[in-house]
């Protein structure tokens, strides 16, 4: 049977109570949301493409479900105290503490954080699973790929400034980070952490439109499951190379060009979103690189158009992940075992190459409720696991009621 995180339910419940006797001291603004949402999925020659969709030929209703609880008291003299609790099918509805942190608001221009808190490495960031905050029934999945590091611990600073008919925000983030990472060659997940992990971004906006970036820099540590496998497969594929001729500095250069270990990256990303009557566009773009490794370069966009029918938005959408892959840069490893090793792990690493297509509808039939629809397909080519020049397809369907209270 599976065990609830009683633990994390206690504190949450020690705080809130905590809230609740206080209020003496403390205001209490309370807040939440929920979806309830019914998904199917169908692959054809190919695993589960993207983190967090459901397994083949699934109908579920856990999937793409969450109900999340939110909780800010006003401590007063610019001292906030946030805590949000959330239960996402997914994870069995497991109820998890997905953020606890404490502001301090300088002034009208700045802001301090500190605690467990949502990483801005998308546009959502802060709204990603609170469904009725934008227009789509699952987010782009070619962007919003589902990556862990989404939360992480840590302190940032929050600024905003209305320069003329312009208001511009920002935010810097510093912290650290360790959970599981969704492995797209397999379909599973493994135990990683980053030492250090620094991230910034900025928004312009004026009137019917918007302009956003950000950048992130991490280290990985040099612990974990991720870390083991890849040291795994880099000795056994040294071994098998020493074993036919190759010299061990050889081997040892491959051990090291697979491991993650203390290694750097860079996730960065941009887009805009401009509205003009009932019309809206919205367009994103992400990139991930790792230093050092045979992880390849990873590109992820959208771009969506919508259209408002009074409380009825229409949604079409192109979406795509690519990597770029260069198998050429592994000669200087200088043997054939070496070489195919790390082409292999090239190819495998970063997910599919998804080339999809959306389709989606939001009908607002209450104040405080939306019915969505969404439809995603398209192509999944990957290397390792389909004949030379066929392709995977997918299909996955969602239809559910996104609320807020």
């Amino acid at each position: 049977m599976k065990q609830y995180n009683t633990g994390m339910l206690k504190t949450g419940l020690l705080i809130a109570g905590s809230f609740a006797s206080s209020t003496v001291f403390a205001e209490i603004q309370w807040n939440g949301f929920a979806s309830v949402k019914a998904s199917y999925a169908s692959y054809d020659n190919i695993v589960v493409p993207i983190n967090q969709l459901p397994d083949d030929n699934e109908f579920t209703f856990k999937n793409d479900s969450v109900f999340g609880l939110q909780a800010r008291a006003d401590l007063a003299d610019g001292l906030t105290a946030t805590i949000q609790m959330v239960a996402e099918g997914r994870n069995d509805f497991d109820l998890e503490a997905r953020w606890a942190y404490l502001s301090y608001k300088l002034n009208d221009n700045f802001t301090i954080n500190a605690g467990r808190m949502a990483n801005p490495i998308f546009y959502q960031s802060e709204y990603e699973l609170v469904g009725y905050a934008h227009d789509y029934g699952r987010l782009p999945k070619s962007v919003y790929f589902g990556y862990e590091f989404n939360v992480v611990e840590g302190i940032s600073l929050d600024t905003q400034h209305l320069i003329g008919d312009f208001l511009l925000k920002t935010k810097t983030l510093y912290g650290t980070w360790d959970g599981d990472i969704f492995i797209g060659a397999t379909g599973s997940e493994l135990s990683a952490s980053f030492d250090s992990l620094l991230s910034f971004r900025a928004e312009v906006s004026k009137d019917n439109w918007s302009l956003f970036s950000g950048v992130m820099s991490l280290t990985f540590d040099d612990e974990g499951g991720l870390i083991e496998l890849q040291n795994g497969v880099g000795q056994g594929a040294a071994a098998a190379a020493i074993a036919n001729g190759a010299t061990e500095a050889q081997g040892q250069q491959l051990v090291n060009l697979l491991s993650y270990a203390d290694k750097d990256g860079i996730y960065a990303y941009a887009g805009f979103n401009w509205s003009y009557q009932d019309v809206l566009v919205s367009y994103e773009r992400t990139q991930v690189t790792l230093d050092d490794t045979a992880f390849p370069d990873v590109d992820g966009w959208y771009l969506s158009l919508g259209y408002r029918f009074n409380d009825l938005l229409l949604t079409v959408r192109k979406e795509k992940l690519d990597r770029d892959l260069e198998l050429e840069s592994f000669d200087f490893l200088g043997h054939p075992i070496l070489e195919g090793a790390a082409q292999a792990l090239h190819i495998a690493t970063g997910g599919g190459l998804i080339d999809g297509y959306g389709v989606g509808m939001r009908y607002d039939f209450h104040p405080n409720a939306a019915l969505k629809f969404d439809y995603f397909f398209g192509d999944d080519d990957r290397p390792l696991t389909l004949p030379l020049g066929e392709k995977g397809e997918f299909d996955v369907v969602t239809l559910g009621v996104d609320i807020v209270f």
